[in-house]
């Protein structure tokens, strides 16, 4: 029966990492940890939680907001979730508290991930040289909590936005620009060590999306890498993956 045991806090973090829009979610417990991913329209996100007690196999959430709305109330440090096989009834324990709650084999957010998947398999067999057919040029490493910042353009330029990256390798930077001259507009500028790429800065222009998913960022350093008009990947380790896809930008 697959089933683990986890750090309540951590897992907390761990599934609200994946966004508040985000409503179910598949588990794959592994022997020592847990590892989940979501595919969008906007984005791909893959990340990894350490575990005790494990049993392999699937695990399915299909109410991700109750599921959060216990741990957060819960008074032990640990957690425990079970579940018999993908459609039978999820148990979370937590101390003294336990929940039972129904489940079904269709995950909305899993919808998209075996495509994504297979173009990650392709980035990751070349070593993230490219995107598909888009090359990933311009690569670099940056502190986190640098990334959060952008995390405030939607609340001060409006979640309506379109947001620009320009990379700098020489300058050793990223500029990110939210929203339009006619209505404001928010700079971050992003340092960035071992910067790599060629001398001209590149361009990717990015929604609203953008914004929302660097505020769900793991602490640390995380790798970066991008190129003209393609994806932004952020990655740390095997631990954390992060793609967030482009889409055109109209100047304002």
């Amino acid at each position: 029966m697959p089933e683990f045991t986890a750090d309540r806090k951590k897992l907390v973090t761990f599934l609200k990492m994946f966004g508040k829009d985000i409503q179910d979610i598949k588990l794959k417990v592994r022997d020592d940890d847990i590892e989940a991913s979501i595919g969008t329209m906007t984005h791909y996100l893959r990340a990894r939680l350490t575990t005790t007690d494990s049993e392999s196999g699937d695990i399915v959430i299909n109410d991700l907001p109750k599921v959060l709305t216990f741990l957060q109330g819960g008074k032990h440090d640990d957690v425990s979730i079970l579940q018999e096989s993908v459609g039978q009834t999820l148990y979370v324990t937590c101390g003294n508290s336990k929940v039972h709650l129904p489940s079904s084999s269709y995950v909305r957010s899993q919808k998209d991930v075996s495509l994504m998947e297979r173009m990650v398999k392709q980035a990751e067999d070349n070593m993230w040289a490219s995107w598909i057919s888009f090359p990933l040029s311009h690569t670099g490493t940056v502190n986190s909590a640098s990334l959060k910042e952008i995390a405030q353009m939607s609340k001060v330029v409006g979640d309506k936005m379109s947001c620009k990256m320009d990379f700098y390798v020489e300058e050793s930077e990223i500029l990110f620009r939210g929203g339009k001259s006619v209505n404001g507009q928010m700079f971050v500028k992003i340092p960035v060590q071992n910067s790599s790429g060629p001398p001209n800065y590149c361009t990717s222009t990015f929604g609203y999306w953008l914004p929302k998913l660097m505020d769900s960022l793991p602490s640390g350093e995380v790798d970066l890498f991008t190129g003209p008009d393609t994806v932004l990947v952020v990655k740390q380790d095997d631990d954390y993956l992060l793609i967030a896809l482009d889409q055109d930008y109209e100047e304002g």
